[in-house]
């Protein structure tokens, strides 16, 4: 939920003609020009009565001082895409007097859509909170407003506009799907290598103490030292010993479609979901995307590292590196570094477009009991995923997977369709043959 913006309109704004104050005023001037072209005394008299009136709209309007204060709250602030979000508005009269009827405009999506409604008159000190729903809208971050206010004299002459409420971010990341059994199964064991599972809590080993800070864990708060010290004091653990996962997703142009990219940042969110209600500290990292920009959210577990791991897949788009630079050499400098720990998890996501010397590359980037490479999407139409020879491995239907499982870096495994994901993940288990297709 975005934090309410609140904005006081006290200043005079802007005096605009509406449509038909202009058509008043093109008459005075017609019947000016005609009187005095053609000697018609009476048109005198109408090019009078129109400015007479375009004056006293002006009197009127310069009368009406505002003083009004506007918020809006988006809710939720990160929405899921296809889904609705709300908008609450709330107009507060801060003046010592009734204010005049008012007109509120509030575009969406940079004015593609607009809600336009009015506003009874309110007494000194009244609050009206009222709202509307947005429309559906495709993953994105999105602008909601800026509010303008307007009010207009009595004939509809003219027109006073003023802002309102700043502009809100709405952020729509994609829906994610439930993958609870799938983040059980992969607490058991780390892919038959033996010792903790991939995404199982760590040891809770005491390093230290120190002040409670926004997001830590109210388990691991230390009761004693908090009442002797008078202030909320948090265990601090070894943090070698938490369990951490990354989902690196290769954004290359030509891997995806707009629709199948859409739904592989859905299965790396679900995925980086799935891990991180266990307690691991998890982390979204991709290829550099539109513009050269590549997300890396770093490691985290806090509601505000997943809002900005949500924005992450809610603004990732495919980038302009081709197919021809290998992946490998784009996740290399994320997936190094002296941050990275050996027994870290990490997930490869890319499409059937990718190249065979792509997922060998991989193996490069961490230990093999650490590494899943996850093939997403239908069809295997890329230059180096044909099926064509592979029947003999055991691999049968549309889709098999190019590698033999001697070759395969990790774990490997297909997954055709975002709904076939949470079966695909939950039969991530030990077994001799690291190949699976779905």
């Amino acid at each position: 939920m975005s934090a309410p913006e609140a904005d006081r309109d006290v200043a005079r704004g802007r005096l605009q003609l509406t449509g038909r104050g202009v058509a008043l005023a093109a008459t005075a001037l017609l019947s000016l020009v005609f009187a005095a072209l053609a000697g018609i005394q009476e048109l005198y008299v109408v090019a009078a009565a129109s400015l007479t009136l375009l004056c006293a709209g002006v009197v009127a309007v310069a009368r009406q001082r505002l003083e009004l204060a506007t918020s809006r709250q988006v809710i939720p602030g990160q929405a899921v895409a296809g889904e609705s979000a709300a908008v609450a508005l709330t107009v507060t009269n801060g003046g010592r007097r009734r204010s005049p009827p008012i007109s509120l405009r509030d575009p969406f999506d940079g004015g593609r859509h607009i809600a336009a409604f009015g506003l009874a008159p309110l007494r000194a000190g009244e609050r009206l909170t009222g709202g509307y729903h947005l429309p559906p809208t495709p993953r994105g971050r999105y602008q909601v407003g800026p509010l303008r206010l307007s009010v207009t004299d009595p004939f509809g002459l003219l027109r006073r506009s003023m802002p309102g409420a700043p502009a809100s971010p709405l952020v729509v990341h994609p829906r994610l799907i439930h993958l609870e059994r799938a983040a059980r199964r992969l607490s058991i064991d780390r892919f038959g290598a033996g010792g903790r599972g991939a995404f199982e809590p760590g040891g809770e080993e005491f390093a230290a103490l120190r002040p409670y800070r926004a997001g830590d864990d109210l388990r691991h708060v230390h009761w004693p030292s908090t009442a002797r010290m008078d202030q909320l004091m948090v265990r601090q653990t070894d943090a070698a010993a938490e369990p951490r996962a990354t989902v690196a997703v290769d954004l290359r142009a030509g891997i995806w479609s707009p629709a199948t990219l859409d739904d592989a940042l859905a299965a790396a969110g679900s995925m980086l979901d799935a891990a991180r209600r266990t307690g691991t500290e998890v982390r979204l990292l991709t290829t550099p995307g539109d513009a050269g920009h590549s997300h890396d959210t770093g490691f985290g577990r806090t509601s505000g590292h997943w809002s900005a791991v949500l924005e992450a897949l809610a603004t990732a788009r495919s980038g302009t590196a081709g197919i021809h630079i290998p992946l490998v050499d784009l996740l290399a400098p994320g997936c190094g570094g002296r941050g990275r720990r050996g027994d870290d998890t990490l997930i490869v996501l890319t499409s059937p477009a990718a190249t065979r010397s792509d997922l060998r590359g991989l193996g490069r980037l961490a230990p093999n009991e650490s590494l899943i490479v996850i093939v997403f999407g239908p069809g295997l139409s890329g230059p180096g995923l044909s099926a064509h020879g592979l029947s003999g491995h055991g691999l049968s239907g549309h889709g098999a997977l190019p590698l033999e499982p001697s070759q395969a870096p990790g774990r490997l495994v297909q997954v055709k369709e975002l709904d076939k994901l949470a079966a695909a993940w939950d039969r991530l288990r030990p077994r001799s043959d690291r190949v699976e297709a779905r």
